[in-house]
């Protein structure tokens, strides 16, 4: 894997760096605390988030990115949350991999069988527009794909203010009680003030 500088391109922000090596490591152990990075437009947390990603080296960790522009739809969220999730769980096997969703849904058939039912379930709900039952089983995916596969997952959710405009009320409520039961799930988000 190619690693990216952080010292020096992310000049002061070692203390972030180990700050959330910690919580991945103290996930690992059981132990969660979500992690909010706050900040005024243009100060590089989208670039800091994308390369700590990056850079995460632990096949016993899945990294889940999505970033939250306000021009992006609620089919977009869905898709690049379990294609990030299916990528990286292959990428981590070391199975062949591809960016294309079909691809990575009949690779990761012959492994993790539950996970990718309930993404073809979303899928299913997607196309007939029942986003409630299909963001309801998104929320349920990380807790099915842990337990099935021992691995821990990382949320990262950036421009997180934009959730609830795109993908509608209540999502933070619904969020929140399912994230306070998975244990092995680490959300962190970036924000702006």
């Amino acid at each position: 894997m190619r690693y990216i500088d952080l010292e020096h391109q992310f000049f002061g922000r070692q203390d972030i760096v180990k700050l959330l090596k910690k919580r991945i490591s103290d996930l690992k152990e059981g132990f969660r605390q979500n992690v909010a990075i706050l900040g005024n437009p243009f100060i590089g947390k989208t670039a800091f988030l994308k390369n700590f990603v990056f850079n995460i080296d632990d096949d016993s960790v899945t990294p889940i990115y999505l970033e939250l522009d306000r021009d992006k739809d609620k089919s977009y969220v869905y898709h690049k949350f379990f294609g990030s999730l299916l990528y990286h769980y292959l990428k981590s096997n070391n199975s062949s991999i591809e960016e294309d969703e079909d691809f990575l849904i009949e690779k990761a058939q012959e492994t993790i069988p539950q996970t990718v039912q309930v993404i073809k379930k979303i899928k299913a709900d997607i196309s007939i527009g029942k986003y409630k039952d299909s963001f309801l089983g998104l929320l349920s995916l990380p807790d099915i794909y842990i337990n099935e596969t021992g691995k821990c997952c990382v949320l990262i959710f950036d421009e997180f203010q934009n959730l609830e405009e795109i993908l509608g009320e209540h999502v933070f409520q619904d969020l929140g009680k399912k994230i306070m039961t998975q244990k092995k799930m680490f959300l962190h988000f970036c924000e702006l003030l």
